[in-house]
């Protein structure tokens, strides 16, 4: 910066100086020397050699643009999500390092700068959060969308399949729209249950089966076979009778 001579080549902040020239001032003959530069963001930019050398002009307006945006997004939630992003693929003292940047996840050139990354990815839509489209590459723009926190449950490596009447869903799928828990289609798939018996909505406890003349069928199945109440089945039980006089349409069963 305390140069007295300068040449095509010198770099001052971002600009590189590509060509020289002088321009007339129109007082008194007087000319001023300007710098035509190339910015390292790829854009160009006339200045003073002046203004270029004391630093009042150190970029294309690229420099003053990004301190702007900071200055008004740093507290927003696409600047929040932009600094996380970066922070557990470049800090390796991030407690999901692991996960991410451990594993070779990486963050692209062109979003190291928040201004790209927003022109690329815009608002973040209420409800939802960054995703990776294909979980084992980076984050760059064509790999990446706002997602609902199912659509990112539906998008992990460990997603488990469940095939019903010959639909195929996620456990998280199949939890919205059933409006069953993923912890207990979870606990149902780990005690062994039947994909019907799992699926069932409002389910507590498995149900019993009884099986009469081969036939299995539950509680109330019968009790509406048999135009009977499921606390007549109950009482017949609890009086030990055998299953013929349990599931029975007589009244009086004995």
């Amino acid at each position: 910066m305390g140069k007295t001579n300068y040449s095509v080549g010198d770099k001052y902040g971002r600009l590189t100086i590509r060509e020289i020239f002088k321009r007339p001032t129109g007082n008194k003959g007087r000319v001023i020397k300007y710098v035509k530069c190339k910015c390292d963001c790829g854009g160009e930019s006339i200045t003073t050699i002046t203004h270029l050398r004391d630093g009042r002009t150190q970029s294309c307006g690229c420099y003053l643009m990004e301190r702007l945006i900071k200055h008004k997004m740093c507290s927003t939630p696409e600047y929040y999500t932009w600094a996380n992003m970066k922070d557990r693929c470049l800090n390796n003292k991030n407690k999901r390092w692991n996960r991410y940047g451990g594993r070779g996840i990486t963050v692209c050139g062109r979003w190291l700068n928040f201004k790209n990354f927003y022109e690329d990815m815009g608002e973040k839509p209420a409800g939802k959060t960054l995703d990776r489209i294909n979980n084992n590459d980076g984050y760059y723009k064509n790999n990446c969308k706002w997602s609902t926190p199912s659509e990112q449950q539906n998008n992990l490596i460990s997603n488990v399949y469940i095939e019903f009447n010959g639909v195929k869903k996620t456990v998280s799928e199949w939890s919205d729209s059933l409006k069953i828990k993923r912890e207990t289609i979870n606990a149902r798939l780990n005690r062994g249950w039947d994909v019907d018996e799992i699926l069932r909505r409002g389910l507590g406890k498995r149900r019993k089966k009884y099986n009469f003349m081969d036939t299995n069928k539950t509680k109330s199945e019968w009790a509406k076979i048999l135009g009977i109440t499921t606390n007549t089945i109950n009482l017949r039980k609890k009086r030990g009778l055998p299953i013929n006089k349990i599931l029975t349409s007589e009244r009086w069963a004995k």
